[in-house]
């Protein structure tokens, strides 16, 4: 949601995207639970996570998810 405030906060104030992103709030908060469930509930145990930033393995882990390896994007 804070994506989509901050792309209307770009195009209705003519704003640059950092001032737009402090504004909003998006990029501060992160919910990782739901795509963790739908993993889950796809029957995976184990991912490769592909990501540029170190990986929130607690988030994953009350989801029985482990990490094996991390690719950069």
């Amino acid at each position: 949601m804070n994506q989509l405030k901050t792309y209307a906060l770009m195009q209705e104030s003519g704003v640059d995207f950092q001032t737009a992103r402090r504004e909003s709030g998006y990029g501060k908060v992160h919910d990782h639970g739901i795509g963790a469930q739908i993993l889950k509930d796809l029957g995976l145990k184990k991912i490769k996570l592909l990501s540029n930033h170190p990986p929130r393995v607690a988030a994953l882990d009350a989801f029985d998810l482990e990490i094996v390896e991390t690719l950069s994007l």
